[in-house]
């Protein structure tokens, strides 16, 4: 819900760098898994579920101390003008596809996320390793996410979209 309140804000006109918000999410992603992995290393991993906990309630508390502008009226959907999601999928026939793509790079991802854990520990790693294996494929976004802005200015979208799939 986090990117659904981003462009909550792109809409209502609040200046946004989208790109270096999400950079900067995933630097402290990288932190906060780093942190746990020693920390699950030298102390109990049920203290996972109870720092999960904390996070979650932290960020539910600063997410509800955001306040937002009402969007112009010239920007609010009427009803009538809101399509099904078939007729969407249907009338963008190119937006689906990018879907469906989109769909299956994430399926091919997902057991790579999955079973890291195996991985590392088949390497001889335990839970800090894995922590830093996180830690480190957080970071490597950081200069993509944070230069994104300057680069979507040299390269097109779709040009980005087929770069970044082939690198996925």
């Amino acid at each position: 819900f986090l990117n659904a309140m981003a462009m909550e804000f792109v809409l209502s006109g609040t200046a946004l760098n989208y790109g270096m918000g999400r950079g900067v999410g995933s630097f402290f992603y990288g932190v906060s898994v780093l942190f746990a992995g020693f920390l699950v290393q030298r102390h109990d991993p049920r203290l996972v579920m109870p720092l999960f906990l904390v996070c979650f309630t932290a960020m539910l508390l600063i997410v509800y101390l955001f306040r937002r502008r009402p969007l112009p009226a010239a920007r609010t959907a009427s009803s009538a003008g809101v399509l099904s999601i078939a007729q969407l999928l249907k009338t963008y026939p190119r937006y689906t596809a990018m879907l469906a793509g989109c769909a299956l790079l994430m399926a091919g991802h997902t057991p790579v996320c999955t079973y890291m854990n195996h991985v590392v520990g088949k390497a001889g790693g335990r839970e800090a390793a894995m922590g830093a294996a996180l830690a480190i494929a957080a970071m490597m976004e950081l200069p993509a996410m944070s230069l994104f802005e300057t680069i979507k200015k040299r390269f097109s979208i779709s040009a980005l979209f087929r770069f970044c799939a082939a690198m996925f």
